[in-house]
């Protein structure tokens, strides 16, 4: 949803909103979201690219018309990558988001932030 100049994100109960304008990528992979065309369209004034995904893998990329051209160059770079960089990427990113997990336990108090940040150091 759009409003206000940003994206409105609903989930159950939750509403998190997010200026258009601090969004570059954002990937919906979910066949549960509803894009509102006022949505996409304010994210093709602003130049925002958005990633498609099915089953966490880029499946599609929606593009505004006479924006940049790195972009599209990017999208092409990151796809033609060798599948041993992808790899090693998608394992730091793993490995990012579980301490970052740890670091939200450690903010709430838990006492498992330590074995999930230990985790995360040696995930390989």
């Amino acid at each position: 949803m759009f409003a206000d100049g940003q994206c409105c994100v609903k989930q159950d109960d939750r509403e998190v909103r997010i200026s258009i304008e601090d969004l570059a990528w954002p990937v919906i992979d979910t066949p549960q979201a509803t894009l509102a065309s006022a949505l996409m369209a304010a994210c093709m004034e602003a130049g925002v690219a958005i990633v498609l995904a099915t089953r966490h893998t880029p499946s599609g990329l929606v593009l505004p018309f006479h924006r940049h051209h790195r972009q599209s160059v990017i999208a092409r770079l990151q796809a033609d990558a060798k599948d041993s960089l992808k790899k090693r990427l998608r394992q730091e990113m793993v490995r990012r988001k579980i301490l970052n997990q740890s670091a939200v336990l450690v903010a709430v108090g838990s006492d498992e932030a330590a074995t999930l940040k230990e985790n995360g150091v040696h995930a390989r």
